[in-house]
């Protein structure tokens, strides 16, 4: 991306929200991640549990933001292990909300970042808001 220190006419929030879903009461996930969730709930069997990073993290970065979310669950790297050989699925998404139909791009993560991720085995997904 093209876009030069300072450049207020470009601008976008980056959000992280560790998503997981499957059969499982959602204060499960919570006691045993040790972490109160942005939103959980249970819908026709099937159970819910969100930790997004809008409330926690000032900064639009998506790295900064994805750093709050790893450092939240990495050490309770067995639990998710667990919870996927059960059935769960847990994915990161990045959602992106952008003020400028300019940006067209997701900004880089670092190594060490996408490292963490991969230690942990969890796919990203990217959404855009147009």
């Amino acid at each position: 991306m093209n876009r030069k220190d300072g450049d207020d006419s470009l601008h976008c929030r980056i959000l992280a929200v560790l998503s997981i879903t499957g059969d499982f009461l959602p204060t499960q996930i919570t006691r045993a991640l040790g972490v109160s969730p942005s939103s959980a709930g249970r819908m026709g069997g099937v159970g819910s549990w969100e930790l997004c990073s809008e409330a926690r993290v000032e900064a639009a970065d998506a790295e900064e933001n994805l750093k709050w979310i790893l450092d939240q669950v990495e050490a309770k790297k067995s639990v998710l292990d667990g919870l996927k050989r059960s059935g769960c699925e847990i994915e990161i998404f990045f959602v992106r909300e952008q003020e400028s139909e300019r940006i067209h791009e997701m900004p880089p993560l670092s190594p060490e970042t996408m490292r963490r991720v991969t230690g942990l085995g969890i796919d990203i997904v990217l959404l855009i808001d147009d």
